[in-house]
């Protein structure tokens, strides 16, 4: 349908610019005066040979013509819609590369958030193990000094109690006689012996 409009167009244009010249040249040979029947005779025959030579270009070339513009009208389509199909390709690329960069955002995210609770667990965990060890290190040490301080008093009461039976020794025999000597050393040690007893 496009196409009879548009040849029904061209064909008016091209008759329309015939007329104007086969006009124009009519009207100069009358303006001339009496030339004669020959040159109205040759634009008539001018014409005529145009419309016959318009006929057969488009008697012989529409088919051509058609067909060319059928194939540049395919090729185009055809462009036109692999381009398309392109485009649509590209764009459900960069769809899913912008899905695949925030799944990458959120994952690096997590292993960011995961580093930092395992940094704090570590840390918590060092904390506590410093905690126990220098509470253990505490512990060893109270034991250490109250086991000096044990042994210390061990020694205390070991010496005082030589010192004692020292003095005792050299001052009963000479007030006491003998059984009462031995008497009166073993209620002394008993009494050392019952004391030291009592403070541990």
């Amino acid at each position: 349908m496009k196409k009879a409009t548009c040849t029904k167009k061209i064909m008016l244009v091209i008759l329309s610019v015939i007329a104007l010249w086969a006009g124009s040249e009519t009207l100069a040979l009358a303006a001339g005066g009496d030339a004669g029947w020959r040159p109205v005779y040759d634009n008539v025959m001018m014409i005529i040979n145009f419309f016959i030579l318009v006929f057969l270009l488009i008697k012989l070339g529409k088919t051509p013509v058609s067909n060319f513009i059928d194939t540049k009208r395919n090729e185009i389509s055809s462009e036109l819609a692999r381009l398309e199909n392109e485009k649509d390709r590209s764009s459900l690329e960069l769809e899913e590369t912008r899905a695949q960069i925030t799944d990458m955002e959120s994952h690096l995210h997590k292993i960011k958030m995961r580093i930092i609770e395992e940094g704090e667990l570590a840390k918590q965990t060092m904390i506590e193990n410093a905690r126990a060890e220098s509470e253990f290190l505490v512990e060893a040490a109270k034991r250490r000094v109250k086991s000096r301080f044990v042994e210390a008093r061990r020694r205390l009461k070991e010496q005082m109690v030589d010192m004692a039976i020292d003095i005792v020794a050299k001052k009963l025999p000479q007030t006491l006689e003998e059984q009462d000597h031995k008497r009166q050393t073993n209620l002394f040690l008993e009494s050392l012996e019952k004391a030291a007893e009592e403070r541990v």
